[in-house]
């Protein structure tokens, strides 16, 4: 029976918390959203390679995310093994795999981004003839 009434109790609370919260300030919003889309502050250009750059520096945080997730879980593995060989084989295993991972990422990110740097530099020293000389 508590049981029940202390779900109804939560239950009631999440259901009637929005007549509680109140909204006030917000009248204008429509005029702060319409704002906010003309400045220039949204990290978006029309440039190509600058697209390109943002997508690869997005890329790169979810496999640094990852890498530092399968690390934590390798080491939680590790510590919580108790002496088990077969789990701390798995985490030693998950260790070298999401390192070799990182490895081969951030190689290619180093490829890529040796390989753009040299296009992009030859391609912004050309220069259009000027149609003055003969």
């Amino acid at each position: 029976m508590l049981k029940k009434i202390i779900l109804l109790a939560i239950f009631s609370v999440v259901v009637f918390m929005p007549v509680f919260v109140s909204a006030q300030g917000l009248k204008d919003a429509r005029g702060f959203l319409d704002q906010a889309a003309k400045t220039e502050k949204t990290g978006l250009s029309s440039d190509l390679s600058d697209t390109i750059a943002t997508v690869i520096k997005a890329i790169l945080a979810l496999v640094g995310t990852a890498f530092l997730v399968l690390t934590i879980y390798a080491g939680v593995l590790w510590m919580t093994a108790a002496g088990e060989e077969a789990k701390i084989e798995k985490a030693v295993g998950i260790l070298k795999a999401s390192v070799i991972g990182l490895v081969i990422i951030m190689s290619a990110y180093a490829i890529t981004y040796f390989v753009t740097s040299k296009l992009g530099g030859a391609t912004s020293t050309i220069t259009p003839p000027d149609s003055a000389t003969p």
